[in-house]
């Protein structure tokens, strides 16, 4: 799991530590919930899915196209012997 790091005043981190601590928690698992629930997170995770593909997509496209061609049969005919 990613860490962030946040910057509170002292009050406010007594405070939320203070209220995690009565409420059998942690600060982090507090801030988690907190931003786990903001309003139009799920449209901000279909966004970010959408630009993921479109990503990996431009990637698989950018991979074929500097991928050098294989060499096939040639349809030249073959001269015969002498």
């Amino acid at each position: 799991m990613p860490k962030v790091t946040i910057t509170l005043s002292e009050a406010a981190y007594r405070e939320a530590l203070a209220w995690a601590a009565l409420n059998h928690t942690t600060v982090s698992a507090v801030v988690r919930y907190c931003i786990e629930r903001l309003p139009g997170l799920p449209i901000a995770r279909q966004a970010l899915a959408e630009t993921d593909a479109r990503f990996a997509r431009v990637q698989a496209a950018a991979k074929a196209a500097s991928t050098p061609a294989r060499p096939g049969p040639t349809s030249a005919k073959k001269q015969p012997r002498s």
